[in-house]
């Protein structure tokens, strides 16, 4: 609006000083030329002459929001609200003034008085949901962005808040198809697409994280906002040295930022420096902190160094605070090892017993063990051949907490040896992208495939893990191994003695019970949910102990076998018959596993960062008093049934 249409105003309510519409016009008129004061003077004395006008009210503290006078503007609202309990836009103003007041819960509380009294207000749903998602109330903000696609024609920005709301509370089925609409609608809504990246992360699928981080870098490579969300997967995933890159180059745009200087932070704990990482991050600890990842990394650290007790009464004063499952999961698991670290086991049991309740869904284990007893019975009878294809794969399987990523640290220090890592190469190339997480149709086509075809599935899965892992020009051979350390390719054994007959494969155990409570202790995230209950954690471990008999005895697969206990008693015994077993010369370098550089991407990281400790093995019996349902469930592993019979019928 013009100063000539202020004059006008002006003169128009000179002429009729007792309208309520000129007065409030002529009010935000002189707000929009940040003429505030006068604005104010106008409507108040408006107030006056109309104590119940509905649109002088709103306009009132409407002003006083503008001007950024919010608590003013509550005070204002409370008498006339009073008066007008009603009055969606009255309660609308009030949201904004709370919103910015940082008070969360009051303006939820305000929005949901707005929109009581007007449901067909796009804008104020989906204000609300986003503040429902900031208050970790991600259920409420999948309702809230729900009502705000309602309103309307679907619009891309509330199909990507609706999309990350419904990640957080563990729809990722959902999620997936609410960012998808969302970039056909906007392909270059960037918040979107790494909003789809965390999505993968959150579910492991590394490959499909780190193409939607690169293509919302590409589309952006100056939005710091993604380069931060990107250094905190490659993190988790071990690649520190490529997030120290990102996270300095957030700092080389804006030197004051927080959480760059957060993340370089963590790296250090990430990397085994403890100290470091306490000195560096104990700057920035505060119990009301939402970045609740570098507060569980400081109290890591802090344990490590004997701080434990420090760091306790802090996650325990966060865990007081409002909590998303991750969150919580993350931070009551920390609690459980921090006790841990001060001897005060049932307290440990009972922090990680908490962890594990904080989980989306329940597991029918039914359903995984019907596909391990199929695929033992489809590949009962590996095909016959004198191909050495996959010659070079070293495939390091056992249950998960078995001690494979120290079997792999060691391997990692020979120099003939290529340390994969967990490579998603073999479930990828066997199973297809259409079909369910759980089911045995890729052991049918194993089964039923010609010599030609095996050939073409090793093939295809060599070409996968060679590019993951990046491995040096060349490929993998007799002289240059690889190892693919996915513990639970163990489900594959029969498909890898058809497609990858050359390969060799190393079977990890550790004592039953504490495998499983080291499991049930470790926050493995969504895609392990087996692991949060003892009933399920025996379940699947004895399914997994009857399967790996049944390959080895009753097929016939060969395996070199290593036990954790052994390791721990022999270190270099057990590693020249390691060795020995794959037709490799000793090598002194692997006894000091430790001083590798490589970042495993594993749970274990830190403790294949130390030499060989003694405190893992009995672990269990620590916990025995809190492990019925374990020890009963894994109380026949002598007398088990054969893998195909596992389910009747």
């Amino acid at each position: 609006m013009t100063l000539s249409d202020i004059a006008r105003l002006s003169a128009a309510l000179a002429r009729e000083p007792g309208r309520a519409d000129l007065a409030v016009q002529l009010a935000e008129a002189h707000a929009r030329q940040g003429q505030w004061m006068r604005g104010l003077a106008l409507v108040r004395q408006a107030a006056v002459l109309h104590p119940t006008d509905r649109d002088v009210a709103r306009c009132r503290v409407a002003l006083l929001v503008e001007a950024e006078q919010w608590a003013q503007a509550v005070r204002e609202a409370v008498p006339l609200l009073r008066m007008m309990p009603n009055h969606a836009g009255l309660w609308e103003q009030v949201a904004q003034a709370f919103t910015r007041l940082g008070e969360g819960k009051l303006a939820v509380e305000a929005w949901q008085s707005a929109l009581a009294n007007k449901p067909q207000n796009r804008p104020g749903w989906s204000a609300l949901g986003m503040l429902q998602m900031g208050r970790s109330d991600f259920a409420g903000a999948v309702i809230s962005l729900h009502r705000a696609l309602e309103q309307g024609e679907p619009r891309a920005d509330i199909l990507a808040n609706l999309g990350v709301a419904l990640l957080h509370a563990g729809k990722r089925t959902a999620a997936e198809r609410c960012l998808t609409r969302s970039l056909v609608l906007d392909p270059d809504l960037i918040p979107a697409r790494v909003s789809l990246a965390q999505l993968w992360m959150s579910t492991g699928n590394e490959q499909g994280a780190e193409e939607s981080f690169q293509r919302a870098i590409a589309a952006a490579p100056q939005r710091v906002k993604t380069r931060l969300v990107y250094a905190k997967f490659l993190t988790s995933v071990g690649r520190t040295d490529e997030a120290e890159v990102q996270l300095n180059y957030v700092l080389s745009r804006d030197p004051t930022s927080r959480l760059a200087q957060l993340g370089l932070a963590r790296l250090l704990e990430r990397r085994g420096a403890h100290e470091a990482a306490v000195q560096a991050l104990t700057p920035y600890i505060r119990p009301d902190m939402r970045e609740t990842n570098v507060l569980a990394a400081w109290a890591r650290s802090c344990g490590r160094t004997g701080r434990a007790a420090v760091a306790l009464p802090v996650l325990q004063a966060r865990c007081e605070r409002p909590l998303g499952l991750t969150e919580a999961q993350t931070l009551h698991h920390t609690i459980g090892t921090l006790h841990g670290a001060l001897e005060d086991w049932e307290a440990s049991f009972a922090a990680h017993q908490i962890a594990n309740r904080h989980r989306a869904s329940h597991v029918g284990m039914g359903s995984v063990i019907a596909e391990i007893a199929r695929a033992s019975e489809l590949l009962a009878e590996p095909v016959q051949t004198s191909s050495r294809l996959g010659e070079g794969m070293i495939f390091i399987v056992g249950m998960l907490r078995s001690g494979t990523t120290l079997v792999e640290q060691i391997l990692s220090r020979h120099p003939a040896i290529h340390a994969g890592g967990e490579l998603p190469s073999l479930g990828r190339t066997l199973r297809r992208s259409d079909e369910p997480r759980v089911g045995s149709q890729w052991a049918e086509r194993v089964a039923t495939a010609s010599p030609a075809e095996l050939a073409r599935i090793g093939r295809a899965y060599l070409a996968d893990a060679v590019r993951t892992a990046s491995v040096a020009d060349g490929g993998v051979g007799r002289t240059a191994r690889l190892t693919d350390k996915q513990p639970t390719n163990y489900l594959y054994l029969g498909a890898i003695a058809r497609i990858l007959p050359g390969a060799r494969i190393v079977h990890c155990s550790r004592d039953p019970l504490d495998t499983s409570i080291s499991c049930f202790f470790q926050n493995f995230g969504p895609g392990h949910v087996w692991s949060t209950e003892l009933s399920w954690i025996a379940e699947l471990y004895r399914a997994y102990r009857s399967q790996m008999a049944w390959w080895t005895e009753h097929v016939g697969i060969e395996v070199v076998d290593v036990s954790y206990e052994s390791i721990v008693d022999d270190l270099e015994g057990t590693v020249r018959q390691l060795l020995e077993a794959l037709e490799l010369p000793f090598h002194a370098d692997c006894l000091t596993f430790y001083k590798s550089q490589r970042d495993a991407r594993t749970a274990s990281v830190d403790q294949v960062r130390r030499p060989i400790y003694r405190s893992s093995v009995r672990r269990s019996e620590r916990y025995r008093p809190w492990l019925g349902t374990l020890i009963e469930g894994l109380g026949d592993l002598d007398d088990l049934p054969l893998a195909p019979r596992l389910v009747s019928g």
